[in-house]
Order: structure tokens, then C-alpha cells, then sequence
């Protein structure tokens, strides 16, 4: 069975004794020889023939091992822009990727992701489905705090003070340019 699925299929086959059999199943089951729609786990099974005489025996549904593949994340530019990556480290294991559980493919990269927290599944050649969640950093929201609107007489100057929360990071271009000392600094 696939891990975290319940799939896995049993058939129970007694011999010798008087038929009819009864199948007394632990985790409870129907009765019967034949177990659909397991999850992974062992089961342990009782057959108890028409005299009364009866047999044990237990079983173990495997579930098929997780993926192993490495993979890395690149943050997004700013703060709010969608340009992150998720670059996957996997062409020899045949694994196929999406992003919506819906449509895989084999792409090692994904682009164009927002900043945040999201899911990768990965479907391998077993058929099963599997989740490796990942984390797309982001910079810090960039914050510029400036004085209120002053108006000024022709002739009169001003200097304009900026506040950022993040100083030795931000780059600054004054808009428009006329009558300015200076359209790169912070003042």
C-alpha cells in the first residue's frame, strides 16, 4: 500500500479442518478471506472451522517506502513579488512533481513562486502520492517613512528625511529630478 493510504489487499486461505471457516480479524474486518482498502499495519487473523477448531496467524501490510530526494528553495527578490524557485535534485529516481496534486510532470524546477510556505507532490513509479512540504523565503517588507507634505515658498528649501527599517539594504532614486541636490541619497 502507499503510505497514508488505505489500499492494501490480504487474501487469508485455509485448508484441512471441516468448512465452513469463520475469519475473525484484529483490528476488527469483516469476516471473510479476502481484505480490501487496507491501511499499512499488521493484522492478526483467527480461522475457526465447523468443530470449533482454530489457527492464528498474522500478517504485516507494507506500506511502500517514502521518497528520498533533495531538493533547495531560492528567495523570492522583494518582499511581495512572485520569483521565487523550488529547484529539485532527483533526475536518475523517475519521480514525477506538481505543485496541485493534479497534473505531474518531470520539471526539477518551479518558478515563479510567491514568497511562504507550500506542498510539493511527488508521484512515484509505484503510483503512489507523496508530500514534502517547503518554505519559500522572502526579504523583509521594505518600509520608508517620510515627512508629511510641507509646501514651500519659491525660493525656500527643504531637507527631506527618510526613515527605512532596513538602512544598509535600500538604494533610493528621487522622483522627479528638477531642483534636486541629491536623487540617490537618503536626504
Amino acid at each position: 500500500t502507499c503510505p497514508e493510504d488505505e489500499d492494501g489487499t490480504t487474501i487469508a486461505i485455509a485448508s484441512g479442518g471441516l468448512a465452513p471457516y469463520q475469519y475473525n480479524w484484529d483490528p476488527v474486518l469483516p469476516n471473510g478471506p479476502y481484505q480490501f482498502e487496507l491501511a499499512a499495519g499488521d493484522y492478526d487473523l483467527t480461522v475457526t472451522d465447523a468443530t470449533g477448531c482454530t489457527i492464528s496467524s498474522s500478517i504485516n501490510v507494507a506500506a511502500k517506502p517514502d521518497v528520498d530526494f533533495l531538493y533547495e528553495t531560492e528567495a523570492t527578490i522583494c518582499y511581495d513579488s512572485s520569483n521565487g524557485a523550488l529547484l529539485i535534485d532527483s533526475a536518475t529516481m523517475n519521480l514525477e512533481f506538481s505543485l496541485q496534486s493534479v497534473i505531474f510532470n518531470d520539471d526539477l524546477v518551479f518558478d515563479g513562486l510567491p514568497c511562504g510556505s507550500d506542498v510539493l507532490y511527488i508521484l512515484d513509479t509505484l503510483g503512489c502520492v507523496h508530500s514534502e512540504p517547503f518554505f519559500i523565503p522572502c526579504p523583509p517588507e521594505v518600509i520608508v517613512i517620510l515627512p508629511s507634505d510641507t509646501t514651500l515658498l519659491l525660493g525656500e528649501t527643504y531637507e527631506i528625511n527618510s526613515v527605512t527599517n532596513i538602512p544598509d539594504s535600500v538604494t533610493y532614486e528621487w522622483m522627479p529630478p528638477n531642483f534636486l541636490d541629491c536623487t540617490d541619497c537618503p536626504t
